[in-house]
Order: C-alpha cells, then structure tokens, then sequence
C-alpha cells in the first residue's frame, strides 16, 4: 500500500513538472499555478526551447536568478467596501459588500468573503390581477378579504407598502367568447347580469392608501 501511494505522489510530482512548458510567459502562466517564467536576457541560449517555463525549483537548478522570475500570486483587492446600511431611506443604502473589487487570478481557486443583510422598511409593490369572468365571482370575494388582511399585515413589515389592482375578462374576439349580439352585451347566464367582455383594465394604480 505504502509502495502504490509513493508511486501515486511521484507520478503527481512528474506530471505537475512536465506541464510547465510553454514557449511565451503569457501562455507559461496561465498552464498551472506551481508554472513561473524566467524573463532574464539570453537564459535559453544554451537549453531547449520552452525552458524559461517551469516551476521555482526548476528555474532555479537551470540558472535562473530569482529577480529574473516572473511568478505573479492571485490576489483579492477591495475596491469599495462601505458598511451595510439597514434603513431603505438612507441615500445610497448597501445592502451586499464588498461593492467593487478588482481580482488577479491565476488558474487556481481564490477564497473571499461577501456579506448581504436584508433591507429593513424596503419598499414592497403588490398588483394583484383579477380575472372578473362570472366563474370567477367566489375567488373576487376571497381576494377582496385578503387583500384588507395582507395590507395590515404588511404594514407590520414595512411602511412603504403599495397597493394595485387589474383585472381581465377574456380576450373579446372569437374563439375565445361568443359573438352574438346578446353574449356580447351579457356574456353570462341570462338570470345573471354582468358587464361586456374586455380584455384588461387598470382599476387602481399603485398606492400606499390601503
């Protein structure tokens, strides 16, 4: 078992030294994160093409001074990072930060923390959409209750709640309802009046007076 694990850790070791091997430093540094690029003047002159790539050790055994290594790190830099605000009223409230940073990545994983807090008193917009069709009749008195129920309910929650209403009938063109004179100026049951069929209407625009 030791054996196979040492023989695992060598052929790892072989593979991650043979894949630093590239012909410009661009290309050199973007292979592995270990891969780093001698840039001192006439450094192949005696060695193979693709030698100024390679890892630390290996420039550093072919004669590469260690000012002469180009070997850049990734790094995390915060750009903007103001505190979280809480309140919605607040000019130019944050709610995730850091808000900018500027990252240097090489191809390798880079770790950096992020903090979201929930607004308080943030603005909330509801516009319900009503079919008002005669089947429809039981859920209007439904919506209508709720609607009074969840207004309170929200004003518990925030001061900026609004409030909407539309509704639709059905698209008044065939197939979708009949035609006939009399459907179309009653287009329920004839023991039960309502009005022309229409397509949509905005009944109550957003408002906080609910």
């Amino acid at each position: 078992m030791g054996a196979v694990l040492i023989g695992l850790l060598l052929q790892f070791w072989f593979s991650a030294a043979a894949s630093c091997s590239a012909l410009t430093c661009d290309a050199c540094l973007q292979l592995e994160p270990q891969c780093a690029w001698c840039t001192q003047q006439n450094f192949t002159d005696s060695l193979a093409e693709g030698e100024r790539c390679g890892t630390l050790a290996e420039l550093s055994a072919r004669g590469c001074p260690e000012d002469e290594v180009e070997f850049p790190g990734t790094r995390a830099e915060l750009l903007e990072d103001e505190p979280l605000g809480k309140r919605a009223a607040r000019a130019n409230v944050t709610h995730v930060a850091p808000q900018r940073m500027a990252l240097r990545l090489r191809p390798t994983q880079v770790t950096f923390q992020v903090k979201v807090q929930q607004p308080e008193d943030h603005p909330v917009d509801m516009y319900y959409l009503m079919d008002l069709s005669a089947s429809m009749i039981d859920d209007l008195k439904t919506i209508t209750h709720l609607g009074s129920t969840l207004s309170k309910e929200m004003a518990s929650l925030t001061s900026k709640f609004r409030l909407g209403f539309g509704s639709f009938v059905e698209k008044p063109v065939l197939p979708y309802i009949k035609i006939t004179p009399e459907e179309l100026a009653n287009p329920c049951s004839v023991d039960y009046s309502c009005l022309p069929t229409f397509g949509y209407r905005h009944i109550l625009p957003l408002t906080g007076s609910t």
